[in-house]
């Protein structure tokens, strides 16, 4: 009861690396899916090729540099600042540039959109049994919030860290309950399929589960609000090719 009092919505609080974040309210497990099993889960900035990995490094911190100075001239932003620290990263990670962050969810059902629902390039779609049948088994990582919490209070978390993006001035982020988990052993990468927080499951679907997902998750709206400025997504896509 006093953890869920404390993680209760729009509560204001200190966490390392990402400062005061406003809050979502309390959930016990993180989760992350994935359309199927890769064998690792990264975050994306280490998912190029390794040969060119030095240098998409410093293009893609470049981008993300960009992209909060031109952030910093919405107004909301300006206002977020004064109350709650802006997550750039996340916001970046959220809408589409590569991180060094990998993104969980305290919900089940984002993580379920993401496991059953595809990107066409131009709108979401539920996964069709053709589909199903070409990439196998969808992908459900699980963890508890409550041994990251315990780590983070003794201070001896060892690999990773998992922080909230918590409410944000834009709306992608708290509609998907994101939160971000960094790697705090220089030079180590993240991977939850080696992780030893994360519990990694595989599990079937066929394409009526895949709709009955995408119509629960607003056919996409709830993980990708339809109120996002299109001007705003438009800067992001273009920055990111």
């Amino acid at each position: 009861k006093q953890l869920n009092d404390l993680f209760r919505d729009q509560y204001l609080s200190d966490f390392p690396i990402v400062e005061r974040v406003m809050l979502q309210p309390h959930r016990p497990f993180y989760f992350r899916g994935e359309r199927k099993y890769y064998g690792e889960s990264k975050p994306t900035i280490f998912r190029q090729n390794s040969g060119k990995l030095g240098d998409m490094l410093v293009v893609n911190l470049l981008k993300i540099e960009e992209a909060a100075t031109m952030m910093d001239t919405i107004p909301s932003i300006k206002t977020w600042n004064a109350v709650a620290r802006v997550n750039y990263i996340g916001l970046c990670q959220h809408y589409g540039l590569d991180t060094c962050m990998i993104d969980v969810t305290s919900d089940l059902m984002t993580a379920l959109f993401f496991a059953c629902c595809k990107w066409t390039g131009a709108a979401w779609k539920p996964m069709t049994d053709e589909d199903i049948r070409s990439w196998g088994d969808g992908v459900i990582h699980i963890a508890s919030k409550e041994i990251f919490d315990m780590e983070m209070t003794l201070n001896c978390s060892e690999k990773m860290i998992v922080v909230p993006i918590g409410h944000q001035p834009l709306l992608r982020c708290s509609q998907q309950h994101g939160y971000m988990g960094l790697s705090i052993e220089q030079g180590k990468i993240i991977d939850l399929y080696s992780d030893k927080h994360f519990s990694t499951y595989r599990f079937t679907r066929d394409e009526e589960f895949c709709k009955w997902i995408f119509e629960e998750c607003g056919q996409g709206g709830l993980v990708y609000p339809r109120e996002d400025s299109p001007q705003l997504v438009r800067y992001f896509e273009q920055l990111k090719n």
